[in-house]
């Protein structure tokens, strides 16, 4: 027997309506005129959710109910995508779906044949996802979680969204979303390179912490050694055993032409009037490491590196990553650790500022202190209006002692660093010597002593 046909409401988003009139008019009733900007938000943040979340039902409600009524007015056999034809239709097969809103349920029609799986057009047509999370959750899973770990990844989510996922669903989430990433490097044709294109090789060394079970055998045999006292370490030793492992990468890089400015800010900061050139960036990048290298297989490949670099006095860099794998904290996840060996020339700055050198500019004022003491006037006139106590006055000045306490070991160090660049510069010390501050500050007497319960 067919279930009856649903009436059709007069309007389908009239909930969702409803709740954001209640919450205009709660925003323009006396309750809301007393609240702060952050009260404000925060219900702002909660109703508009909610209604958010009614209106997405809303929607899929309107959508089950024009498919139900255009199955029931034209019913015809579907032919699913495994090339099975079914002809029976049954109506109201709901499902969730969270989102980043919340969850909601979907309600769609379902054709079936016996011995067969039930088929659902609207699967197809919403590009429902296999679990119960929809594509743009999992996307930002994936997002969230490339921004550091899982667990931040889910109070981040959980901040935004309420609790729509769990911390084992955006690990499948993120494993999902990089299983296509093999075949899209392998697909990829690399093109050839211009003669201006740099070839860029960067490496390092870093010592890795090891499990038991992969430390050598005369490591391992010390690690076992029993101690005198285990509860305390001796001088000198370390309550892991780590090992030196080598990372190595090669990437092409366009030159990018940039002046002082664009790599260091000049004094006042940026003012917008000239555009900040962009740095290079790494394109075509080949990364490949090892902790199986010895000391004396490292070496050699670093000395290997600049041959062919034809670098005889540069900057040497080793680098090593825990290797090509997903995301998480089990070290089994990545099988090879990467090494990277760097060799080159590096100047931070253009020629001409190391031949002729650079401006800069000091300023002595003191504004630490002069800060405090304005904080202090500030509590001191709250005090002899009476919206402050002679403790928080008595906190303040603390305040400003130390502030004032910390300016002369400041001005010695500052005469120190004027006379070595004096020397550096071959000029008397007296010419690079900062000019003295002269602003002078001076604090308010002490309030009258007040009782307070």
């Amino acid at each position: 027997m067919a279930a009856y046909a649903t009436v059709p409401p007069d309007d389908p988003f009239a909930v969702s309506k409803a709740m954001f009139a209640a919450l205009a008019d709660e925003l323009a009733g006396p309750a809301a005129a007393g609240m702060t900007a952050c009260e404000l938000e925060e219900l702002i943040d909660e109703e508009s959710r909610k209604a958010v979340l009614q209106l997405v039902q809303d929607h899929y409600d309107l959508r089950a109910l024009r498919e139900e009524q255009q199955a029931r007015k034209h019913p015809v056999p579907v032919a699913g995508t495994d090339g099975i034809t079914r002809t029976r239709l049954e109506t109201g097969h709901g499902r969730l779906l969270a989102t980043l809103f919340g969850t909601v349920r979907v309600t769609r029609c379902a054709w079936r044949l016996p011995g067969a799986p039930d088929y659902c057009l609207a699967d197809a047509a919403l590009s429902l996802p296999a679990r119960r999370h929809s594509h743009s959750l999992a996307k930002l899973a994936a997002l969230e979680a490339a921004r550091g770990w899982f667990d931040g990844a889910h109070d981040a989510i959980a901040s935004r969204c309420g609790p729509v996922i769990g911390k084992p669903q955006i690990e499948e989430s993120v494993l999902n979303a990089a299983a296509d990433i093999p075949a899209f490097c392998a697909a990829r044709v690399p093109e050839p390179c211009t003669p201006e294109t740099l070839l860029v090789m960067s490496a390092d060394c870093k010592g890795i912490v090891m499990r038991l079970g992969a430390l050598r055998a005369a490591t391992a045999k010390a690690a076992a050694r029993p101690g005198k006292m285990r509860t305390r370490l001796a001088g000198g030793e370390k309550p892991i055993r780590k090992r030196m492992a080598a990372l190595v990468t090669v990437y092409d890089a366009e030159p990018a032409k940039r002046r002082p400015h664009d790599i260091i800010a000049p004094p006042g900061g940026r003012t917008g009037q000239r555009e900040v050139r962009p740095g290079p960036k790494a394109c075509a990048k080949w990364l490949t490491g090892s902790v199986e290298m010895d000391a004396e297989q490292v070496i050699a490949a670093v000395v290997a590196t600049c041959r062919q670099n034809r670098v005889r006095d540069g900057y040497i860099r080793l680098v090593v990553t825990r290797g090509v794998g997903t995301l998480g904290l089990n070290p089994n996840l990545c099988k090879n650790p990467s090494v990277i060996i760097i060799a080159g020339k590096i100047q931070l700055y253009p020629p001409e500022l190391y031949e002729k050198g650079m401006e800069i500019v000091t300023v002595p004022t003191v504004r630490n202190l002069q800060n405090a003491l304005d904080v202090l006037q500030i509590v001191q006139a709250r005090v002899d209006a009476g919206a402050a106590s002679a403790l928080d006055l008595a906190q303040q000045q603390t305040v400003v002692a130390q502030q004032r306490a910390a300016i002369p070991p400041l001005e010695t160090q500052g005469r120190q660093s004027a006379n070595a660049l004096a020397l550096l510069l071959g000029a008397a010390p007296a010419a690079a010597s900062p000019p003295p501050t002269s602003r002078k500050a001076t604090a308010p007497g002490p309030a009258p002593a007040t009782a307070s319960a």
